[in-house]
């Protein structure tokens, strides 16, 4: 007996891109998975719950009703998250606090409200949906990079804290994709007659090509369904055709090189 057999599944995030992908595709593999976002999703094999993971209430009764419904949540697969660009100078406190609040903190109220009863039955997965982002400085959007190295922090400490109980923690660090993430980017309001605004729209616009020519999410459904198939989880797996190579390069290249790469991916001007 797999993983997925007779399995309960929270997915945050649902009701677009890798969320609704993965929802929809567990959900016809026969597991009961319940997608939790803001807005309702009508029509699909899952059962849509409402979730704000920035709402310490919303997460609380999304949660308390899956365990009153089923009793149990087996594994929770978190893909809530946004972007917001703009130069690090021109990022307000409310910009770093708004980005962090979905993409870690957000993350880290659902694990809390999740966790009592998977370490009661000494049994649980956790996945959490980061970024290549999270590995390398994207310019002008700092703060997406900020927030999904923070992820990534987040799930190496709940690894080592869960392991006398049983319940795993992996990240999934995807690279560029075709998904509703592009055109929910946002500026921050001190872009708008910046001195970096002009960078700023062209690293941004870049970046936004990459994404529209980017891999069709189901390729991040396809390495959930082969981690959630393993009897150990690696600490985290990158996805998306090249970006696969993108740690180990990392690990490799100086950083110096590292950076030259970034500024002529996403022309970054050297002077102005």
């Amino acid at each position: 007996m797999d993983r997925l057999t007779g399995s309960v599944v929270l997915v945050t995030g649902a009701s677009s891109g890798i969320g609704r992908d993965i929802a929809k595709t567990l959900a016809g593999l026969g597991c009961t998975v319940y997608g939790g976002a803001r807005r309702a999703a009508a029509g699909e094999p899952f059962r849509s719950i409402f979730l704000d993971v920035t709402d310490e209430a919303s997460v609380r009764q999304c949660v308390g009703q899956i365990l009153s419904e089923s009793g149990k949540i087996d594994i929770l697969i978190q893909c809530a998250g946004n972007g917001v660009a703009g130069a690090m100078e021109d990022c307000a406190g409310s910009d770093a606090l708004a980005q962090l609040d979905v993409n870690t903190v957000g993350a880290l109220r659902v694990a809390r409200a999740v966790l009592p009863q998977m370490r009661s039955r000494k049994t649980g997965v956790i996945l959490n949906i980061g970024s290549i982002g999270g590995i390398f400085a994207l310019p002008f959007q700092g703060l997406y990079s900020m927030s999904k190295a923070a992820l990534r922090k987040m799930t190496d400490c709940l690894r080592l804290e869960l392991a006398p109980y049983g319940v795993q923690a992996c990240t999934i660090e995807p690279g560029d994709l075709k998904t509703g993430f592009t055109a929910a980017r946002r500026y921050t309001a001190a872009t708008v007659g910046s001195d970096y605004e002009a960078a700023c729209r062209r690293a941004v616009a870049q970046m936004e090509k990459d994404e529209e020519n980017g891999a069709d999410p189901s390729c991040v459904t396809k390495l959930v369904l082969r981690l959630l198939r393993r009897k150990k989880l690696p600490a985290a797996k990158a996805v998306g055709g090249v970006y696969c190579l993108f740690p180990i390069l990392n690990r490799l290249l100086p950083s110096a090189m590292v950076e030259f790469i970034l500024k002529k991916m996403y022309h970054v001007e050297a002077k102005l």
